[in-house]
């Protein structure tokens, strides 16, 4: 998914201080809400006739703490071995001491 930020939009209102509001994903916007923006379907973030790639952010996001904090780990490990046990069980009592 990407988003694309509604036309005038200011850059002082997308990023200033405004205690108190609620950022809401709506179907139809609610009275007296101010657009801003729309969710896309492409991969980028766009503002105006600027776009970035959703998948440049991503890297840039992950890659500035991925050798502290390694999050992108190759999910392809070998098979585990099957391992089981046909013996009787073993119980096992730890000794009880009472102190007087």
């Amino acid at each position: 998914f990407g988003f694309r930020f509604a036309d005038g939009l200011s850059l002082q209102k997308l990023f200033g201080y405004d205690y108190g509001s609620f950022l809401l994903e709506c179907a139809d916007p609610p009275e007296n809400a101010e657009l801003i923006g729309f969710v896309t379907e492409e991969n980028c973030f766009c503002k105006g006739d600027e776009c970035v790639d959703g998948e440049d952010l991503r890297n840039l996001y992950e890659g500035k703490l991925e050798p502290v904090y390694a999050c992108n780990i190759d999910q392809h490990s070998p098979a585990l071995e099957t391992i089981s046990w046909r013996g009787e069980a073993v119980r096992r009592h730890p000794d009880v001491a009472v102190l007087h």
